[in-house]
């Protein structure tokens, strides 16, 4: 922890990611750091999630947004919320115009808790529904009924909350009729942001290895592209914009914590698995709650810090970018391509125009709305 400490009061502007690796039941498609809560592990967790915050880079500059991601946020209760916020400000200056989202499951979200979490300071909600069909809740072993979401969702309505839906794409069993049913009444709400995943099944998830034998079989990938096309024109005539490959919003409602991912901007993380970037230093908290507050408790074994080369700075950098709908500018493209002449930008580049992967805009190189599901081509061009 030594080095990174040492690079506290930057002038560099920052977001702030808090991992709460509590979940309540284990999603089986789910393979994120998360764990059931224990007796007595939660005190544990807050006092050491707190010293962490003590410890991390500072910076002059005042948050542009503080993360609350998991896990399952929202099984803390609203005071402690307020108690993990008030040593952020303590450590860091937070304005008024910073975002401070918490993602929070259906489950026990009604109004009265709610207030407590705006009160506490949060701003935004990202609620992961998944779906709101009954079966396919059920097929996710989710811990929250149809019922449960809906009273969520009005709950969110009622106090005017700028909040993000997550929805699912690919869940088994689904279909196009499902699937629009769920959109359609999930839009009906008029949430402020929509997130769509394509459901994948990673080898740390339960259900990896019933995949692998074919006792659960996931959406086929002709049927996710049909429903990502669909899920685009619906967004679209309902007003929402994509600005990113899986994020839909209205106008000026854009997750700006997840905005500086895909920008390359600086963030710090605390908590278990938290990672962190503050050019050109990378680092990643041990994935395990027992092995992240043992790393807390004696700091020099602290992660191990990765510093990225230029050249593998500009290839990343480049690459998250058009994560974005709105891609890179042409100027910025080419002042790199001419500061890294040994990167071929300019070779790259042609052949996604020539692929017709890329278009170009007056201003901008982009993926074309069109193309956003073979994305992971462009991607491909610019693994470092």
């Amino acid at each position: 922890m030594t080095l990174v400490s040492s690079l506290s009061w930057t002038d560099k502007d920052l977001g702030l990611y808090l991992h709460i690796p509590f979940c309540r039941i284990r999603c089986a498609y789910c393979d994120f750091a998360t764990d059931l809560e224990k007796s007595g592990e939660r005190q544990l967790f807050l006092d050491t999630l707190k010293e962490e915050i003590k410890r991390l880079p500072k910076s002059s500059q005042p948050l542009q947004s503080v993360y609350f991601g998991g896990g399952t946020p929202s099984l803390l209760e609203p005071e402690e919320i307020s108690d993990i916020l008030r040593m952020v400000s303590q450590n860091y200056k937070v304005s008024q115009y910073s975002e401070i989202s918490m993602e929070a499951n259906p489950e026990g979200l009604n109004e009265s808790r709610l207030q407590g979490y705006l009160d506490s300071g949060i701003n935004r909600i990202s609620l992961g529904i998944q779906s709101l069909n009954p079966q396919e809740l059920k097929m996710l072993a989710r811990g929250h009924l149809l019922e449960e979401n809906i009273r969520a969702l009005e709950a969110l309505n009622k106090k005017n909350v700028n909040y993000n839906l997550d929805l699912m794409l690919g869940i088994p069993k689904q279909n196009e009729t499902s699937f629009l049913e769920s959109l359609t009444l999930a839009l009906s709400y008029k949430p402020s942001h929509v997130s769509a995943y394509l459901l994948s099944v990673e080898e740390d998830a339960p259900w990896f290895k019933l995949v692998q034998e074919g006792k659960i079989q996931v959406a086929d990938e002709n049927l996710m592209a049909e429903l990502y096309i669909q899920m685009q024109s619906h967004l679209k005539n309902a007003g929402y914009g994509q600005y990113e490959v899986s994020a839909f919003s209205l106008p000026g409602k854009e997750c700006l914590h997840n905005l500086r991912y895909w920008k390359h901007q600086n963030w710090i993380g605390a908590g278990p698995s938290a990672a962190s970037w503050l050019s050109p230093l990378r680092w990643q908290n041990p994935k395990s709650l027992v092995d992240w507050i043992r790393c807390q408790k004696f700091p020099d074994t602290g992660p191990e810090y990765t510093t990225l080369s230029q050249s593998d700075s500009v290839l990343e950098k480049i690459m998250l970018q058009f994560r974005l709908l709105e891609g890179i500018t042409i100027q910025d493209y080419t002042n790199l391509n001419n500061a890294h002449p040994e990167l071929e930008l300019g070779s790259r580049m042609h052949r996604l125009l020539q692929l017709g992967l890329i278009e170009t805009t007056q201003t901008h190189y982009r993926i074309p709305v069109s193309s956003v599901l073979l994305s992971n081509r462009v991607f491909q061009e610019y693994l470092p």
